[in-house]
């Protein structure tokens, strides 16, 4: 995680000034509204908007009150917020700021109350009640040829054993957000546990899965708001990086809703296309009451091997499932394995199995993703699951029957390169559907955003675009789009138009045309007079002017 350095906050043009005995001693988090939406470019970055709002102060001497009070300590890109310490006056002053959605002052989580028995070293039931519709266990987890190969699981939580055998050199240090080093060991075994779950190779859903450790709990299983949004903004980092699929699994909990947590999941989700799965707590009440809080994410309640809802675990419409989460045998800190009762141990069953969906299927959106998950669980299994609670169990057998595969755009182009106007061949036939489903097409032009190309016919399998004369090298970009009306996917062929070396003089309008045939060069295009002429304007006379549109070659 890049550590932004720290920059003085001053905001409100007429209002945040910081006096001398202001105290600053709480941290704050503040949440911009949509950057895109601010008059700012979409790239521009949150140090750059608080930037701005210092250069707002209105006087030298409230943005030196300012650098010695309020200050921003960190800018968490990825999630459209940074943390500052402010008083309580100068946080409610950040609200009424126009380029500030929120602000929240920054509280404490824990580890999902999960509670630890004694017990057996094999695999638990959890993976066996996985990947069968109904009871009686059969003693067996059938992982299938999807392993969660080549799909990054970040478990954001405790630390891991990184060195426990389960993890076959699978598991690594991602970052410890408690310490503020490259070492995320545990020292709590809660995210050892939930990390075996989730992808080790005698306990975990995904056994190939590459797993990373992001430590925000300390040894008392407790970590604050401010550090965790430090790790979601670095995974997010992380996994553009890595550039390949990615989860987030989240077991930790807080008994109120803290709103800062779920504008960051809804980013996460949303913008950086990456899954987030989280337990949905242990206070045997509605899970809508707690953070984090998202409509995009994916909540889990916890189940017990005779298909009941664990009597702890919470529930609600905000639930969007249940996974095995009572008596769940783990790898355990320090080597062999202990038995976790929670929805901490619920969240991982889940995580696993996203990662096998995206081994399947690597460029599923995270909407995708979800909806293919809820659709495979096997409903109306559980009891007692809550007032609101969808009963819907997870179910990890990946049945040709009911997986969706997307399907793969592949577009060629008869030229790449052109140097005269004329039409160019383009081509989707090698375009496939692994589930042989029927695929409609799509053509357009992505650049340049202005241009004056034809697609003969843009919903063909092959048709032809008409790259017109121009005065300029143009680099034209195709997009061919194949669906089978719920996954699809994209492929981009590129043409490129050589201008030819034409001399033509720039029109001038203090000078006589005086006969017919004179070609001039005029915002981009070429016109030749048809009779005498001073002052009009080529192109601003329309289809009977005395400028008529002609091509480059006219120059000669």
């Amino acid at each position: 995680m890049r550590i932004k350095s720290t920059i003085a906050l001053s905001v409100l043009s007429t209002a945040l000034y910081f006096p001398a005995h202001a105290d600053v001693n709480d941290t704050y988090i503040a949440v911009l509204k949509d950057i895109a939406a601010q008059n700012n470019s979409p790239h521009t970055k949150v140090k750059d908007i608080a930037q701005q709002i210092i250069d707002e102060s209105p006087t030298r001497e409230a943005r030196n009150s300012a650098k010695s009070k309020g200050q921003i300590s960190r800018s968490f890109e990825n999630l459209r917020s940074f943390s500052a310490t402010l008083s309580e006056k100068q946080a409610e002053q950040l609200k009424k700021h126009p380029k500030v959605k929120g602000v929240y002052k920054n509280v404490t989580f824990t580890s999902d109350n999960a509670t630890q028995i004694q017990g057996s070293s094999a695999p638990s039931w959890g993976l066996d009640r996985s990947d069968q519709r109904n009871l009686p266990l059969d003693g067996t987890y059938d992982v299938g040829q999807y392993t969660g190969k080549g799909v990054s699981i970040y478990i954001v939580d405790s630390g891991i054993d990184l060195s426990h055998s389960d993890f076959g050199g699978r598991a690594v240090s991602g970052w410890d957000f408690v310490d503020n080093d490259g070492d995320a060991s545990d020292c709590r075994g809660h995210g050892t546990h939930v990390a075996g779950t989730a992808a080790g190779n005698r306990f975990g859903i995904a056994p190939e899965a590459d797993i990373y450790s992001v430590r925000v709990l300390n040894c008392e299983g407790k970590g604050n708001g401010e550090k965790i949004l430090n790790a979601f903004d670095w995974v997010v980092d992380h996994a553009k990086q890595q550039g390949k699929p990615a989860v987030i699994n989240y077991s930790i909990s807080r008994d109120e809703r803290w709103h800062a947590m779920d504008e960051a999941v809804d980013t996460i989700v949303q913008t950086h296309n990456i899954s987030f799965v989280h337990s949905a707590g242990n206070n045997d009440t509605d899970a809508c009451t707690k953070s984090p809080h998202s409509d995009y994410s994916i909540t889990v309640g916890s189940s017990t091997n005779d298909d009941y809802r664990a009597h702890s675990s919470n529930w609600g419409n905000c639930a969007s499932l249940f996974a095995p989460g009572d008596h769940i045998t783990s790898a355990a800190d320090g080597g062999g394995s202990k038995i976790m009762n929670g929805t901490s141990m619920a969240a991982p069953h889940v995580t696993g199995h996203v990662a096998r969906l995206l081994q399947m299927n690597p460029q599923a959106t995270t909407e995708e993703l979800k909806q293919t998950l809820i659709n495979q669980t096997t409903q109306n299994a559980l009891f007692d699951v809550g007032s609101g609670s969808p009963n819907r169990l997870l179910y990890t057998q990946l049945e040709s029957n009911n997986i969706n595969t997307a399907p793969i755009a592949k577009a060629t182009v008869s030229h790449t390169e052109v140097n005269q106007s004329g039409y160019v061949e383009l081509d989707a036939s090698a375009s496939y559907d692994p589930d042989n489903d029927t695929l409609s097409y799509q053509w357009k032009v992505v650049s340049p955003q202005s241009h004056r190309v034809n697609i003969v016919s843009e919903n063909a399998v092959a048709t032809q675009a008409y790259i017109p004369e121009t005065q300029q090298d143009t680099h034209y970009v195709f997009q061919l789009t194949v669906s089978d009306n719920q996954l699809s996917d994209s492929s981009q062929v590129s043409v490129h138009y050589v201008a030819e070396d034409v001399s033509c003089e720039v029109w001038d309008k203090s000078k006589i045309y005086d006969l017919p045939g004179n070609v001039v060069t005029w915002n981009g295009k070429f016109w030749e007079n048809h009779w005498w002429t001073q002052g009009d304007i080529p192109g601003t006379g329309g289809e009977w002017g005395v400028w008529r549109e002609v091509q480059a070659s006219a120059c000669k």
